[in-house]
């Protein structure tokens, strides 16, 4: 159930979302977010990412990877979503004093 809910959610803000592709990396910014850019692959955030992996999810068109992490040196999920095996978008959950509710969530993204 709780894959169904994450799952609906994601798909959710990836169809809800207008925002506008940020500006190409350049030279001195080779990455667009951590050290991954926008339109890598499922196996390529696999290689970059140092975090532990804590579930894969893959419906139809959209895949979703969630790490453990920190974010604002508290505990954290970072989900990555992907469009058809693109990277489109990045979701921080912030959890503080390891609770079980998220207190903040911070979606960074894209449209490839």
């Amino acid at each position: 159930m709780k894959k169904l809910v994450l799952s609906f959610l994601a798909l959710l803000l990836f169809v809800v979302s207008t925002t506008y592709s940020p500006a190409p990396a350049t030279a001195a910014t080779k990455y667009d977010f951590k050290n991954v850019n926008w339109g890598m692959t499922v196996n390529q955030i696999k290689k970059k990412e140092k975090s532990k992996l804590l579930d894969t999810t893959k419906i139809k068109d959209i895949s979703l990877l969630e790490y453990k992490t920190t974010g604002f040196r508290v505990n954290a999920k970072l989900v990555y979503i992907f469009y058809k095996n693109k990277l489109v978008r990045a979701v921080y959950e912030i959890y503080p004093n390891d609770s079980k509710k998220p207190l903040w969530i911070s979606t960074i993204n894209t449209s490839v």
